[in-house]
């Protein structure tokens, strides 16, 4: 029996009941696929797993994601119903009669271009990358991230020789 499970952004935990206006729209069907396992689960955002914080990437620190244009776009001539895109840790697609599509484009992460890397029919692609850096330079987003990796203790400040 699963007791945690988690799926892109959510996990779902096992409860004696499960009330519908709880659960995220976008995620009934994934959460529907994890109770023919034979439990109930409620969707609940990943705040916490396994009793660690789980904390947001810092990417973009400081910065409106909704400001940067990073996302794939399909062309769905070249698709080849591949399924590639829906490996995506980011749930960033759907699956229509027709293929892929993109449906939240702002939860992909600014700079991966995996799924367009491996996309069977070279049918996904993304912005110029120079975009990006422009943005990221013309607001200082890099010294912001790495400020925040030093507090999060993810990586060591060079600055003060400290160790």
């Amino acid at each position: 029996m699963i007791n945690e499970r988690k799926i892109n952004e959510y996990h779902y935990e096992l409860i004696k009941s499960l009330p519908e206006e709880e659960i995220v729209q976008r995620d009934k069907e994934k959460l529907k696929r994890v109770m023919k396992l034979g439990s109930k689960y409620k969707c609940v955002k990943n705040e916490k797993h396994k009793d660690k914080e789980v904390k947001k990437m810092a990417w973009i620190t400081g910065y409106p994601r909704e400001k940067v244009k990073w996302y794939p776009t399909i062309d769905l001539s070249k698709c080849v119903k591949c399924g590639m895109c829906m490996n995506c840790g980011k749930n960033v697609y759907e699956w229509t009669k027709d293929g892929p599509r993109v449906v939240r484009p702002f939860q992909c992460v600014v700079g991966c271009s995996t799924c367009g890397n491996l996309c069977l029919g070279n049918a996904i692609t993304f912005p110029d990358i120079q975009e990006v850096r422009e943005i990221y330079k013309k607001h200082g987003i890099w010294a912001k991230v790495k400020k925040q990796l030093i507090e999060e203790g993810k990586i060591q400040d060079s600055s003060t020789g400290e160790e």
